[in-house]
């Protein structure tokens, strides 16, 4: 199983290599065409300089370090991520609200707790 497990994070590791210099060369490639493809060294540099850094990372011990900071950067998101799941919520009530009714909603969590006391021993009060 250890072979298995590093088998899967050695193409792991490189399909994320792969897709994140493409990604780089593709934004750092000066007057690339639309649909076109970014030069090979320079997509060859990006794949190098990113697998030198997360080896240096490794190698210095320094992943606690990187994981405070992904810790600190990530809380400035949250708030952000609040809104977009308030606006989320409106924009599913705006489209999709006739679909669902609030009376079905009540009706079905009746049925949810009126099971909930017959698994817990309680009588029902189903018609």
């Amino acid at each position: 199983t250890l072979f298995i497990f590093t088998l899967l994070s050695i193409i792991f590791y490189a399909t994320t290599i792969d897709s994140s210099a493409y990604v780089l060369s593709s934004i750092s490639a000066k007057n690339l065409q639309s649909g076109a493809e970014p030069k090979r060294w320079n997509r060859l540099a990006w794949a190098v300089l990113l697998a030198l850094i997360s080896a240096g990372i490794v190698r210095t011990g320094a992943l606690d370090t990187v994981l405070s900071i992904t810790v600190l950067s990530s809380v400035p998101l949250i708030p952000i991520l609040i809104l977009l799941s308030i606006s989320l919520v409106r924009w599913l009530k705006k489209d999709f609200g006739d679909i669902v009714r609030p009376k079905e909603i009540s009706l079905a969590l009746k049925d949810v707790k009126s099971d909930s006391s017959d698994s817990q021993g309680g009588q029902s009060n189903t018609k």
